[in-house]
């Protein structure tokens, strides 16, 4: 008991000569399977301790203590200065609301006081912890951050919005893809503005194309992101593509068949276009499901040296348009040259093999960058491994 005692002094003074620092006084505390951390003195020093690494652990308590009052704590978390704390803050509550029903309300509570907050970092966590946890009543706030000068709000709110399933919200995000669509092409803004409003209207683009969102002027926003001389980047392009494969799923729109066909056939030696824009208008043009395979699908489909991955994206639209399943690839090899000398054994065994098969796991799959975002990417292949 006197050891713990010291412990728990340790965490909130600096380590002296002999003794343990805070994080170190931390993760023994967090070890210990009959300590349970308590609101009140120690909590309260832990949140101002100027070492992020402190701070962390005391995530790693409140989530071990996994009660209201815990929730509470992680919430005022949401805002720390340190990027993967405000994450691994955010990871906490939904785990123990996944965990533990009844702290839906506290979780709830806690994230709209950060939303309702004056502080960015607060707002951005709370917009994708909102979001996840499906509290809909956030979307009018959400509506409000979208004019947010920090892009990192904007961009979360775009999430929290499509992850809630703000229908009605759609003609506010529309709003925003068209000013910032706009701003790109004058030239004006300058690179890291251009890449922000990018991955933007990447995000307002899947929440057209997920939530279903039938607009014209969407529509006709997304139809100028296909030319390779578009001016928004490719992160941009990719989604309106994609978005527009989804909304006119099953309809053979042949005019936007011809121009998805052309980035797909765009091999130019010396200025082709880029991989993904190709894999998302193969991907559209299996969706829209014209009246017969198109040439520039087959061709591609059998034609993996120019593009592994277009060429399973092709097939996969081969397979959508016809309702016949396409046999595998056959497997590729890859060699790993070494560029220095080194013992032949550690050569060996470099080549690798792979099959490839295609396959969809629904329409999409999102992943999360280390800042806490998501971005839906295409699942079109998996790669088991072969023997050798």
């Amino acid at each position: 008991a006197s050891e713990r005692g010291m412990l728990v002094q340790f965490a909130t003074e600096s380590g002296g000569p002999g003794q343990p620092d805070a994080v170190t006084a931390m993760q023994k505390l967090n070890a210990a399977s009959d300590w349970t951390i308590e609101p009140g003195q120690l909590t309260t020093e832990l949140l101002r301790n100027r070492d992020a690494k402190v701070r962390g652990e005391l995530i790693v308590a409140l989530n071990k203590r996994g009660d209201a009052a815990a929730i509470a704590l992680l919430a005022k978390l949401l805002n720390d200065a340190d990027p993967a704390n405000r994450t691994a803050a955010s990871d906490a509550i939904l785990t123990l609301v996944q965990q533990q029903a009844m702290l839906l309300d506290p979780a709830i509570a806690g994230g709209m006081l950060q939303l309702n907050s004056d502080d960015w970092r607060g707002q951005e966590q709370a917009a994708l912890l909102l979001g996840s946890l499906g509290h809909k009543s956030a979307a009018a706030r959400l509506v409000e951050l979208l004019q947010s000068p920090r892009h990192e709000v904007r961009l979360a709110s775009l999430v929290g919005l499509r992850r809630l399933e703000a229908v009605d919200k759609m003609p506010a995000v529309l709003a925003l893809a068209q000013r910032e669509a706009a701003a790109m092409k004058t030239g004006s803004p300058d690179a890291d503005t251009r890449q922000a409003f990018a991955s933007e209207l990447s995000q307002a683009f899947q929440a057209f194309g997920v939530l279903d969102f039938k607009n014209a002027d969407a529509r006709a926003l997304m139809m100028t992101f296909i030319p390779k001389n578009a001016p928004f980047g490719v992160e941009a392009r990719e989604a309106a593509i994609w978005s527009l494969g989804m909304l006119s799923a099953g309809t053979g729109d042949s005019g936007l068949i011809e121009k998805l066909a052309g980035r797909v056939n765009d091999m130019d030696s010396m200025n082709p276009e880029a991989d993904m824009v190709r894999i998302a208008s193969a991907v559209a043009i299996g969706r829209i499901k014209p009246a017969s395979v198109p040439g520039v699908i087959s061709r591609y489909a059998a034609a993996p040296q120019y593009g592994e991955e277009a060429a399973i994206a092709c097939r996969w639209a081969i397979e959508q348009i016809t309702g016949q399943p396409q046999p595998p690839l056959e497997p590729t090899s890859r060699k790993m040259m070494q560029w220095f000398l080194v013992p032949l054994e550690k050569c060996r065994g470099t080549g690798s093999v792979r099959a490839r098969s295609v396959s969809e796991e629904g329409c999409a799959k999102t992943r999360r960058p280390r800042a806490g975002y998501t971005r839906l990417r295409f699942v079109l292949w998996q790669t088991p491994a072969v023997s050798q």
